[in-house]
């Protein structure tokens, strides 16, 4: 069993209960009842060798010595490896809250086989007069602008700009209607252009990147970012009511492209000018970044390995959503989406599934 956001609601202890939590193949009695129980006990138990060695050590360091070795026992040092996700999947882009339509798919074919596309990131500001962002002299110091929908060529499709695939009239954003799509500027995060993504760790307040990743050096583990958006046939641009009526009745979610982590850079902890004169020789990672754009932010940047970060030529289906029937695809189901599962972001934990991720071939 899984949730929106990846992460497992159950961990039976046996071997064979571990290679179907890692599958996600378990039974709802397993999922629901066994093993939260397990939990429980397990938490009674430590909490009670702990009472009996504070008891018999009093006022000494020996019973926080005794109960350490006990929070690092095998089982949970297996708990800890098990957990860690090797991969992340991050919805991005256009969707019908952040925008009103989706990006296109621009070939003819089933809706769950790969097809062709182009991203599209979702709406920030209505135009580049009207932000909340740095001022363009203070953009201009290190060559970067506020782009449209209107001046951004496709990745996929160069001879086109984004709001060739956009409504004339009007795009949203939540409940707000911002008119003329091409004067409208893009939240352009993943920059696929200059291996560039900004998040958050995860808290309590939100965030996305896992906790697991802060103590972890990317030099010596890989880890992979994948990205979602969601996608629709593109039969031609029209008014947003007619577009975002038809889109409704025919769309799916897909991978659209990946990321090999080689850095994170903590704006929070370091700050944009220390982490801009840290990259002297890779500066457009950090200025090319949108979060750069905004005033008062303070994102993880993800810096890409430029030789294995790539906006795929073919998105790879997950689900299709036809005239309000669902279907998972086999990939969909390898990385545990469900008929309801809108993908917000998925930590992947098996590095078999990475693997299979990584063996299909770009297209």
């Amino acid at each position: 069993m899984s949730d929106e956001t990846g992460l497992f609601l159950c961990c039976p202890e046996d071997d064979q209960g571990w290679s179907r939590l890692r599958t996600g193949h378990l039974s709802k009695l397993e999922g629901v009842i066994v093993w939260p129980l397990s939990l429980v006990f397990l938490e009674y138990y430590r909490s009670l060798i702990y009472w009996l060695i504070e008891g018999l050590l009093p006022r000494t360091n020996q019973a926080t010595t005794y109960y350490n070795h006990i929070e690092r026992s095998s089982f949970l040092q297996r708990l800890e490896l098990e957990r860690f996700p090797h991969a992340i999947l991050l919805k991005v882009g256009l969707d019908f809250t952040l925008g009103g339509v989706l990006a296109p798919t621009t070939d003819a074919g089933p809706l769950d086989e790969k097809r062709e596309f182009e991203y599209i990131p979702f709406p920030q500001w209505p135009s580049p007069t009207k932000t909340e962002g740095k001022p363009a002299s203070e953009l201009s110091r290190y060559d970067v602008r506020l782009w449209t929908y209107g001046e951004l060529p496709g990745m996929n499709h160069s001879d086109k700009m984004l709001s060739d695939y956009l409504p004339y009239d009007k795009i949203k954003f939540d409940n707000q209607s911002w008119s003329m799509p091409e004067n409208v500027v893009p939240h352009n995060d993943p920059n696929f252009r200059f291996g560039t993504s900004g998040e958050y760790w995860r808290s309590g307040t939100g965030g996305r990147l896992p906790k697991a990743w802060r103590n972890s050096d990317p030099e010596k583990q890989e880890l992979w970012v994948f990205f979602k958006e969601a996608l629709a046939p593109f039969t031609g641009r029209s008014d947003f009511q007619s577009m975002h009526k038809q889109q409704r009745l025919r769309y799916g979610f897909y991978i659209i492209g990946q990321m090999l982590v080689e850095e994170f850079v903590d704006i929070r902890e370091e700050g944009w000018a220390s982490a801009i004169e840290r990259h002297t020789n890779n500066r457009s990672a950090i200025v090319e970044n949108f979060h750069f754009r905004r005033r008062g932010d303070h994102p993880v940047i993800i810096v890409g390995d430029p030789d294995k970060t790539h906006l795929y030529k073919r998105a790879i289906p997950l689900k299709t959503i036809v005239n309000g029937q669902r279907n998972v695809t086999e990939t969909g189901k390898l990385l545990n989406v469900t008929e309801n599962d809108q993908v917000r972001f998925k930590y992947i934990y098996n590095k078999d599934v990475v693997s299979t991720l990584l063996d299909r071939p770009l297209e």
